[in-house]
């Protein structure tokens, strides 16, 4: 048999890549090029080769061919990190290269999605080229998809399956599809597609499309529910790739605003009430500015200095890799680190490390205006307040540098001001405080910047959705197909129709299926955590 290198790209690939080199212990010599793994990639590939090679990431493409130009022997074997070299096509391999006829060799790639061999809506058989002659050839094709080109020559067929563990669970296909709809948006305009040629109706078919391609005509309906989800994933993520191409042509800057008429009103109403802590007289008078952190070093500085004028600030991080702590440190010395247990908790403990009488919550995206902090201080330092322990605030929400009015997304009150010892969050849900005793509403609007890209909205939904598996696992018991269709074209409907979401154009379609995203996610993440605990032991 022929001589064979196998061909290996990493970036932070600790929990898939020991498998896949396991897999390759056969071949005569194993080239990994690293671009820059942060995790135990590189420790665990050493133990299966020595030739691992640091290459700063030049795309797909770039990477496969640099790893090309380090190998010894002219026969190629290229695996991605997540797949594996099944026995059934090593044993081919090795009786083809015996007497090789071909310059290079498609295989079937078997995927594996949310743990299940997919058979249908165009996932098997998913031929690629893998073994080749690297004489003949280089990679080529559109970042992210590379494949090896072979100008002139043949290629054959070989038995046997190269198995590949596409996607763990639904958090891993959103934060893989958002890298690769960002990859494939620059591609497109880097070859010469002009973002502002994107519309809306374009969006819309294109989502239809997909969904109708993968579902129906490639027969994704016989995989079950994993079909499903991997349909409207796909039709999701062909829309989020085109809006990326959009979002490519917008011109914001951080902290931009968008000018406009101030609506605001006032409302009261009684809350559930529950007895206030003990020793909350010992507080000092003032306002406490509490403000939760995870990562947040591009948002926190203009969060911190809009609250600049409270008596105190309190910070509470969850172990940031970035300079969040740094940052935030040149504002207050209360700056507490307490591992992530989701915002209520968070809040919940930073609500006991504050000194005043009144508390401000604030998210790191969130900006307190001049206005609201007139209203705020005015409220706060008069001395009879009808038994008001609690004030919700309107929030603007900004989306790529635009307010949007429309969509249900203003006057959008939060609960941001508490009387001290009145209020703490109920742990099973995302961001619901138990008020002991009266509220009131603030005329005057807070600024959200929810959205300064799609990339940034994508990581915010995965997290959001995963805290919210608890509260539907716990009050259903089972997820069906109704939950993963209805729901979310309800969600799109609603906020896109009802509530006039069209009446922000373009921002207010790509707001609405992101909506209608995170209604869909939020309830595969629920069937995903109801199917591993129906799952024999």
């Amino acid at each position: 048999m022929a001589d064979v290198t196998a061909t290996v790209i990493t970036c932070n690939e600790e929990k898939t890549i020991q498998a896949c080199l396991e897999s390759l212990t056969w071949v005569k010599e194993i080239v990994v090029v690293d671009s820059g793994s942060s995790d135990r990639t590189l420790e665990i590939c050493r133990e299966y080769t020595e030739k691992v090679f640091h290459n700063p990431w030049a795309g797909f493409i770039g990477q496969k061919n640099v790893a090309l130009s380090l190998s010894t022997y002219d026969w190629i074997l290229n695996v991605d990190a997540d797949e594996r070299v099944s026995e059934e096509l090593r044993r081919a391999i090795e009786r083809t290269l015996a007497a090789p006829r071909h310059d290079g060799y498609w295989m079937t790639r078997r995927n594996y999605f949310l743990g299940r061999w997919m058979r249908h809506g165009g996932w098997y058989p998913d031929r690629v080229l893998r073994l080749f002659d690297r004489r003949k050839g280089q990679f080529g094709g559109m970042d992210p998809h590379a494949y090896f080109v072979i100008p002139e020559g043949s290629a054959g067929f070989i038995d046997g399956d190269l198995i590949h563990l596409t996607y763990r669970d639904l958090s891993h296909y959103i934060q893989k599809q958002d890298w690769y709809t960002g990859i494939s948006a620059e591609q497109q305009v880097t070859r010469g597609r002009q973002p502002g040629s994107v519309t809306g109706v374009e969006l819309l078919l294109r989502a239809f499309m997909k969904f109708v391609q993968r579902y129906l005509l490639k027969r994704g309906f016989l995989d079950g529910m994993h079909g499903l989800i991997a349909a409207a994933g796909a039709s999701y993520f062909n829309v989020i790739k085109y809006a990326k191409v959009w979002e490519l042509g917008l011109r914001t800057e951080p902290g931009q605003r968008i000018e406009g008429r101030q609506e605001g009103w006032r409302d009261r109403r009684n809350a559930s009430a529950i007895t206030p802590l003990a020793g909350r007289n010992t507080w000092t008078a003032g306002v406490s500015a509490l403000v939760i952190t995870r990562n947040e070093e591009k948002n926190i500085r203009q969060c911190l200095e809009s609250v600049s004028w409270a008596d105190e600030i309190v910070v509470v991080d969850a172990f940031s890799e970035d300079r969040t702590v740094e940052i935030s440190r040149r504002f207050t010395d209360k700056v507490y680190l307490n591992p992530w247990l989701g915002f209520p908790a968070q809040r919940n403990f930073g609500l006991g490390r504050t000194g005043k009488q009144w508390v401000l919550i604030l998210d790191a995206d969130e900006r307190v205006t001049p206005e609201a902090r007139e209203e705020m201080l005015a409220y706060v330092s008069r001395i009879d307040h009808d038994g008001v322990v609690a004030y919700q605030v309107p929030r603007r929400n900004y989306f790529f540098g635009r307010w949007l009015r429309w969509g249900g997304t203003f006057p959008d009150p939060q609960w941001r001001l508490f009387k001290r010892g009145f209020v703490r969050y109920d742990e099973t849900t995302l961001d619901t405080p138990i008020v002991g005793g009266a509220s009131g509403m603030f005329r005057n609007p807070i600024d959200h910047f929810t959205g300064r890209s799609i990339h940034q909205r994508l990581r915010k939904l995965d997290a959001e959705t995963g805290f919210k598996v608890r509260e539907i696992v716990a009050r259903r018991d089972v997820i069906n197909w109704p939950d993963l269709t209805i729901r979310p074209l309800m969600t799109f409907l609603k906020t896109y129709l009802l509530k006039q979401g069209f009446r922000d154009g373009l921002h207010g379609l790509v707001y609405a299926v992101l909506c209608s995203l995170h209604t869909f996610a939020r309830y595969v993440k629920a069937w995903e955590a109801r199917t591993r605990s129906e799952a024999p032991r």
